[in-house]
């Protein structure tokens, strides 16, 4: 096993990594449940331990060992470029109990990762800052706004769709791209209307759009419109709600007939 120091001298450092078993320093699967603890690379030695990432500061990384609990410093500078992308988009995360970290779900795929932590959700009778289904396999882009007449006639139909077919799917999520210029109005259409999908503010001031570069680009234009994509983006078919979910059903029938022509006899 490689036991490497961590730019520290002392005895402590020295029995933390002892503990630490020693694994290649491979692209690791990111779990749909975050855990604050993984494999870390010592750049200057090559050398890998696992720890929890327990706090952060703009010089080091506070690990703690994952049997012993003793939380030590290890500078920032000493992490593989690999390491300090990763500590970069988790941390928000740090600090979090386990419990916390248990309600939470890290996204995959690029327009889960642009979205996370931007969209809206009605709950309660309260519009609140609260996340979508990011890990679903397939999305659909809903641009509406509660100025619009004919995205308020819609509405009705495409809240039975989804509450009927589309909630209780893990591989399908619905994000309404807003149109609306003032919070209010967005917020007063979703709560008066129980609306169970996310919302994110695209025409909120003109400016939280870009912060989704994917809801932009397949921005169609004219509203409301509904753009089926998968979880990088990549857009797949236009059409209504109905119509959407159908297609989804054609796609995941299609890839379990691939899966099962591909099984041994």
């Amino acid at each position: 096993m490689i036991v490497s120091r961590f730019f520290m001298p002392g005895v402590l450092t020295a029995m933390f990594l002892a503990f630490a078993p020693s694994f290649p320093a491979a692209q690791q699967e990111e779990p749909d449940i975050p855990s604050m603890t993984r494999t870390w690379t010592n750049k200057e030695t090559g050398a890998t331990f696992q720890a929890r990432l327990a706090g952060l500061n703009s010089v080091n990384a506070i690990m703690q060992n994952i049997f012993t609990k003793k939380k030590i410093p290890f500078p920032l500078k000493k992490l593989s470029k690999e390491d300090l992308e990763w500590i970069d988009f988790h941390k928000e995360l740090v600090g979090k109990t386990d419990a916390e970290l248990a309600k939470m779900v890290i996204p995959k795929g690029i327009l889960g990762k642009q979205l996370k932590g931007l969209t809206y959700r009605e709950k309660d009778g309260r519009f609140i800052k609260m996340d979508g289904k990011w890990n679903a396999r397939y999305f659909i882009l809903y641009y509406s706004a509660s100025w619009c007449g004919p995205c308020r006639a819609s509405l009705p139909r495409n809240l039975e769709v989804y509450r009927d077919k589309i909630a209780s799917r893990k591989d399908l999520e619905v994000v309404l791209c807003s149109m609306d210029h003032a919070l209010e109005g967005a917020q007063k259409w979703a709560v008066s209307n129980k609306m169970p999908w996310p919302v994110f503010l695209f025409g909120y001031l003109d400016n939280l759009s870009k912060e989704s570069p994917l809801i932009r680009k397949n921005y169609p234009g004219p509203i409301p419109s509904l753009v089926l994509v998968d979880a990088n983006g990549n857009k797949i078919a236009s059409g209504s709600m109905d119509g959407l979910v159908r297609k989804v059903e054609e796609l995941a029938s299609a890839e379990k007939e691939k899966q099962t022509a591909a099984e041994p006899e």
